[in-house]
């Protein structure tokens, strides 16, 4: 294999799952990949040693040196500290307190590191290769258990001041909504988010629910109910009915500010696209009136899926490079 600079290594760390890949410039093709479980339990420096590892291999198993690599490209869920390379707790991930990635990494690989959150990668990904390619200004959007979105203007990701544009789960939708985070009601991931679908059916579960979950209500999941609800049950159908409301309304008012070419959804809950996307994107329409091009803006299901977040990564070292 030719050894240059046209490659790049792409990380994606999950509260669950990690995965790297080496990833060509060329139309962001994966040369290699790798994944394993993160383990957080174990600790940050276990954890950093085998994310270490993880990339070890990914560039051993592309016939590739350090040396070949441009950089090294890391999403990961928040919160995090993206100007001093630093993982700063994520509830999926409790005791990695102000963990250095990217120092550790400069120093294991002598090659540039680069961090951003998970939801900012897939936005890359999936605007490079993916459901917003050729389109410059795109709105990804992100339904799993929080809501998040990457934005993406004029070509280039926008972050923000203090690097938190896009947390747009915390905006509320429902003035008279439920308490949520401190001092807000009525938030959009607390009320759209995979968790919200599952706490609402545990509240009106009915044998058909019990018996989907095994007899215990604690494990009703968002994906047992859109289940139910692609079956015609009508209760699961009535809390999908409400999830598409609150997604459409949040939607639809990110729109009306952003005005994006496309609008890219990705997510564990967007595998209901089918159940959602029809009165979802009825309520965007409906709400959108007033203003025109928002009535033929693309609303899309992701095409990368869990290829998302390392694909993206890899192209933040493309685009930040020197």
């Amino acid at each position: 294999m030719q050894r240059d600079n046209t490659f790049a290594v792409g990380v994606d760390i999950g509260g669950t799952n990690s995965q790297a890949a080496v990833i060509s410039r060329d139309q962001g093709a994966i040369v290699s990949r790798v994944g394993q479980p993160t383990d957080a339990a174990k600790g940050p420096e276990a954890g950093l040693q085998a994310i270490g590892d993880l990339i070890a291999q990914a560039i051993a198993q592309a016939d590739l040196d350090p040396a070949d690599i441009a950089g090294i490209g890391v999403g990961c869920t928040g919160p995090l500290d993206v100007d001093k390379g630093l993982i700063m707790e994520p509830w999926t991930m409790p005791g990695w307190v102000d963990v250095p990635i990217v120092d550790h990494l400069v120093a294991r690989f002598d090659r540039p590191v680069y961090l951003d959150n998970d939801c900012n990668v897939a936005a890359l990904g999936e605007h490079w290769i993916g459901a917003g390619q050729g389109h410059k200004d795109m709105l990804y959007l992100t339904v799993s258990t929080g809501i998040g979105a990457g934005i993406i203007i004029d070509n280039r990701l926008r972050q923000g001041f203090g690097y938190n544009m896009g947390e747009v789960g915390l905006m509320s939708i429902d003035m008279d909504g439920p308490a949520c985070f401190e001092g807000s009601s009525g938030c959009w991931e607390y009320l759209a988010a995979g968790p919200a679908i599952a706490q609402v059916a545990r509240q009106q579960a009915d044998q058909a629910f019990l018996a989907a979950a095994n007899g215990d209500p604690d494990q009703i999941t968002a994906a047992i109910v859109a289940r139910l609800a692609g079956e015609g049950h009508p209760i699961a159908r009535s809390i999908m009915e409400q999830e598409a409301y609150y997604l459409g309304v949040g939607l639809a008012n990110l729109l009306v500010i952003l005005a994006p070419e496309i609008v890219v959804m990705g997510g564990g809950v967007m595998k209901s696209w089918d159940v959602l996307a029809p009165a979802m994107i009825r309520i965007v329409r409906e709400r959108t009136r007033l203003i025109s091009s928002a009535q033929v803006i693309p609303i899309v299901r992701a095409q990368l899926e869990l290829s998302a977040g390392f694909i993206g990564a890899a192209r933040m070292v493309f685009q930040t490079e020197r």
